[in-house]
């Protein structure tokens, strides 16, 4: 996967983090609709979180957006 593509953002709901506080490792569980059993993993070293609460703008590669079903 290549990290050179276009940067995109997406409001998603935050179902979980590992490693909370550490943006550089872990991930987040999360979802387009609050539905946890349509989640997605997403590595926190390939995005940016705007926002630590329940509703969060993620920006991260339109390739992944893509690879996780996301758009």
């Amino acid at each position: 996967m290549s990290r050179s593509s276009h940067l995109i953002d997406i409001a998603l709901h935050l179902h979980f983090e590992t490693s909370p506080g550490n943006p550089d490792s872990g991930a987040i569980l999360v979802s387009e609709t609050g539905d946890k059993s349509k989640a997605v993993w997403l590595p926190k070293s390939w995005i940016e979180v705007e926002d630590q609460k329940t509703h969060i703008v993620v920006t991260l590669p339109e390739t992944l957006a893509h690879e996780k079903g996301l758009i």
